[in-house]
């Protein structure tokens, strides 16, 4: 069996739950169809109702607009004090308050407006001073998240014969690096992007419908135009701070649904409502730290090792001839795992980080990078809970890596990379201990 047949095999043996009892009763009134996931960003923990089929997002798409505007603010390609021109050609139908032309903006009042009350005029304007919807569909891939299609315009989407389309399960993970700063902003525009997710006024029945008044929540609806009896999408994305200070990534989409705008709405509430009453309850880690607090970085419980590809071969050489046969490398705790490959081209991780709950097994599949492993971050920001960055750390110990190397990090390790000038592929398998593998799943309340 090779080591990569090893960690999938490891993957299945602690795959999320099925969908938790109450889901399909929410989701009936709606009709047509409908996907929702839900991620708890403390734990790992996962939620899930058609999380991996693709739905139309309609102006979800503009989440993912406005990270690649603030990546060419940050490299200079745009600057949000720019004076844009509107002109008769960038009229878009849209909701009342839609920019009236001809107009003069900033980039960033085309921004803002774009997020906060999902202005079309904005949008588009935005997509053709980016280079199109090709460009924005590359930057969701470079920073590693499938299963999202960005082909179109707004102007393209109101023929009603195209949609951009996204997997619950993708958007949320999107959402987990919007919380986490990992998409390669700037911390003025990653900043930025939660200052408007958080200003947004559409859709306040939709994922804010059920909550507790008060709940931040930094979010981005999406609604299409009714035709023959039936909408083609509602939907909204974002994150919920619970009170203990943890977030709840979730994306909710209600596609083909013959039922009034409540209804739809009503559905959106109930499962996210849902999503916050369990991980409300289940999540048991600490509120990120208030400012000038002393709180510091969990210390790590055991060491970080590395295992060369000749290491790695040995071991593989003494279990030959034995049947079925295996060697622990590291036996997991966890009650949820995620697996991603992750390539990089020329690539230097601006920060170093660390997590107080996940662990990390990292695969080389490809390539070279150099790590930054250990010691102890200076000046540590705690930028969700439990999820610290850095701009340098004492002690830290760097360590080429090269095709066929695995690399443990614990949780409460400092880590980084750096593939400048070079390419890189590996396996990143996360580990999540917040209990045995096999724990009681969450169970949803009937109502």
């Amino acid at each position: 069996m090779t080591l990569l047949t090893t960690l999938f095999l490891a993957a299945a043996a602690v795959a999320p739950a099925p969908a938790p009892a109450g889901f399909a009763e929410m989701v009936a009134p709606a009709g047509g169809s409908v996907g929702f996931a839900a991620l708890d960003l403390s734990s790992g923990r996962t939620l899930g109702w058609q999380e991996t089929v693709p739905f139309p997002m309609q102006s979800v798409f503009k989440l993912p607009i406005a990270i690649e505007v603030l990546h060419q603010v940050d490299a200079k390609k745009l600057d949000l004090a720019r004076v844009v021109a509107l002109g008769p050609a960038d009229r878009r139908d849209g909701p009342p308050g839609t920019m009236a032309v001809p107009a003069k903006k900033t980039v960033r009042e085309l921004l803002e407006a774009m997020i906060m009350t999902s202005d079309n005029v904005a949008c588009d304007k935005l997509l053709s001073l980016l280079g199109g919807p090709g460009v924005v569909d590359a930057r969701v891939r470079a920073l590693g998240v499938d299963h999202v299609s960005i082909r179109y315009t707004e102007l393209d989407l109101h023929t009603g014969k195209v949609d951009n389309t996204a997997t619950p399960a993708a958007m949320v993970g999107l959402l987990a690096k919007v919380a986490r700063h990992d998409v390669g902003l700037s911390a003025a525009s990653a900043a930025l992007l939660d200052d408007v997710l958080l200003r947004v006024t559409t859709g306040p029945q939709r994922i804010k419908g059920a909550l507790p008044p008060g709940t931040p929540v930094a979010h981005k609806t999406g609604m299409s135009d009714t035709r023959d009896g039936k909408t083609d999408a509602t939907n909204d994305v974002g994150l919920i701070t619970l009170p203990n200070g943890n977030r709840v990534a979730v994306a909710a989409f209600v596609h083909a649904s013959p039922a009034d705008i409540g209804t739809r709405e009503r559905t959106i509430a109930r499962l996210s409502r849902a999503a916050y009453d369990v991980f409300n309850t289940t999540v048991a880690t600490n509120a990120p730290a208030a400012a000038g607090s002393t709180r510091r970085p969990a210390p790590a419980p055991t060491s970080y090792f590395v295992k060369s590809a000749a290491s790695l071969a040995e071991v593989e050489r003494t279990l030959q001839g034995k049947g079925a046969h295996g060697s622990d490398l590291l036996k997991p705790g966890a009650t949820a795992i995620e697996i991603v490959l992750r390539h990089e081209d020329d690539y230097e991780q601006t920060e170093l980080e660390l997590h107080d709950g996940k662990d990390h097994i990292f695969f080389v599949t490809d390539g070279q990078a150099t790590l930054t492993l250990g010691g102890e971050l200076v000046a540590p920001r705690e930028i969700s809970s439990g999820e610290w960055k850095g701009a340098k750390a004492t002690n830290a110990k760097t360590v080429d890596v090269a095709k066929g190397d695995l690399v443990f990090i614990p949780h409460g390790t400092v880590h980084g990379r750096s593939a400048k000038g070079r390419r890189f592929t590996m396996l990143i398998v996360s580990f999540f201990p917040a209990g045995p593998p096999g724990g009681p799943s969450p169970v949803l309340p009937a109502k």
